[in-house]
């Protein structure tokens, strides 16, 4: 018959063997070294233990070992905030390369030197235009951002093989591919 007990540390439930009752052990879970009591402190069952409950059992010469299931995390949360800084940066990207094409063709088409000089002195003057080409130079520098911590969020979380939403990691890794592809065709198509 198995001890089970409520860490004091973490309050997670634990099951070790009746042998190791009154002794030091390690719970699985915080890694706090507690004392297993005489009787079991949970009055369910085995059966009826949440999945996050770990068994302890002897391993020979080197200790208690954790046997049974964790709960894991039903997500991994690096890659869901890779993926979203990506998508992010795309928006963002798009946002700012619409608002420099009003300002592009208000320039008109194949504009001189001074030209482009005079029609920017006066864009700058008129707080529409100005509105504008700030909203897109802003919308590219944060796109960039976003678009350089959506990689590497997401080359980590692609890392963590032991968490759900590999798959998620790859996809915002994808994701921030298509940003340096999308501003290159918005250079050379706007």
């Amino acid at each position: 018959m198995a001890i089970q007990f409520n860490c004091p540390g973490c309050r997670q439930p634990v099951e070790v063997d009746d042998e190791w009752a009154g002794e030091h052990v390690t719970c699985p879970f915080c890694q706090r070294v507690v004392t297993a009591p005489a009787e079991s402190t949970i009055t369910t069952l085995q059966n009826d233990l949440p999945p996050t409950a770990r068994r302890l059992s002897p391993s020979g010469p080197g200790g208690m070992v954790a046997t049974g299931t964790a709960a894991t995390p039903r997500y991994n949360r690096l890659a869901a905030v890779g993926f979203g800084l990506s998508l992010a940066a795309i928006f963002l990207l798009i946002l700012g390369q619409i608002m420099l094409q009003f300002v592009v063709d208000e320039m008109g088409k194949n504009p001189t030197f001074e030209e482009q000089q005079k029609k920017t002195m006066e864009l700058y003057n008129d707080p529409e235009s100005a509105g504008r080409m700030l909203l897109g130079l802003g919308s590219l520098g944060l796109s960039f951002v976003c678009w350089l911590a959506g990689v590497i969020v997401s080359a980590i979380a692609a890392t963590r093989k032991d968490l759900p939403g590999h798959r998620l990691a790859i996809a915002g890794i994808t994701c921030s591919i298509l940003i340096p592809l999308l501003f290159c065709a918005g250079l050379l198509f706007g």
